[in-house]
């Protein structure tokens, strides 16, 4: 993600390796595993993988 963007993100914690992040405006989160850099959505009460693609889209709310 290119640095300019990072700003928009507040960090809300961590869940094991997955830090969670918040977007200031559209409050959805990006969630990154620390370790690998895979990226997760929160579904169902458990963290599933998904591709960086669909995060950002999740994130800024882009239909899938």
């Amino acid at each position: 993600m290119p640095s300019e963007f990072c700003e928009d993100f507040m960090f809300m914690g961590k869940v094991s390796d997955i830090v969670l992040y918040k977007h200031s405006i559209t409050r959805r989160y990006l969630n990154i595993d620390a370790v690998t850099g895979k990226f997760y959505r929160y579904a169902n009460g458990e963290y599933v993988e998904i591709k960086p693609r669909q995060a950002f889209d999740s994130v800024y709310a882009i239909d899938q």
